[in-house]
């Protein structure tokens, strides 16, 4: 299958990528940049198969989504918390990332946008590095990215296709489910959310793998 390149609206975001009032002075702007990793920087968010879990391979922790975000209050439109980014590279390698605690500077821009104690004597940076899809390959090609979502067992529940840097559609999700099962990864209880122009649909993993992303009922939950 083709590879995804980069939506072209985001190119040199890693460079800027908008701008923020600083909540304790209006009259300072904030800078927005992508994050983008290289090196070893990236290894720490590889993910390998083991059983029926997904782990870290750096450190064989198992990754539990639980806590994470998708993104920073006040920076854009973070979606439903619990979940992670992910992407599957041009070489077949998962990897996956806390949007939220992997940016630098947000959470301190959070905290003084709220207000929360203590907040008065954060030191909020000029640039704020947040991280995206695009981040964990260095605004290269990907075979699929979108959301996860495990257990605290590390046992994968749900996988969406959302990405505004990368338009990854059903068939870009039927190669990601085939590549987990040759992994060894089970898919019974797996649930594939597939955002659609009316709206993200469920649909069992299983079954929509084995209709080639054909529309499936879904008898489920997540």
């Amino acid at each position: 299958m083709e590879l995804l390149s980069l939506a072209p609206a985001f190119s040199g975001e890693e460079e800027a990528a908008g701008e923020v009032p600083d909540p304790r002075a209006p009259t300072r702007v904030l800078r927005l940049r992508t994050r983008y990793l290289r090196g070893t920087d990236v290894t720490f968010h590889q993910l390998s198969v083991e059983g029926c879990c997904l782990k870290k391979t750096r450190t064989g922790d198992r990754f539990v989504t639980h806590g994470m975000h998708l993104g920073v209050r006040g920076l854009g439109e973070p979606g439903p918390d619990g979940r992670a980014l992910f992407v599957l590279d041009g070489d077949g390698q998962l990897l996956a990332a806390d949007a939220s605690a992997c940016a630098i500077g947000a959470a301190e821009y959070a905290a003084v946008l709220d207000g929360r104690d203590g907040a008065a004597a954060l030191h909020v940076p000029d640039v704020l590095e947040l991280l995206q899809h695009s981040s964990l390959v260095a605004g290269g090609p990907v075979r699929c990215a979108g959301e996860l979502v495990t257990d605290g067992r590390g046992r994968l529940l749900l996988l969406s296709n959302r990405s505004r840097r990368y338009r990854s559609g059903a068939a870009h999700l039927v190669a990601l489910l085939a590549h987990l099962e040759r992994a060894g990864l089970p898919l019974a209880g797996v649930t594939v959310e597939l955002e659609e122009p009316g709206g993200p649909r469920l649909h069992d993993a299983a079954a929509f793998l084995a209709a080639g992303g054909a529309p499936v009922a879904f008898a489920g939950w997540y």
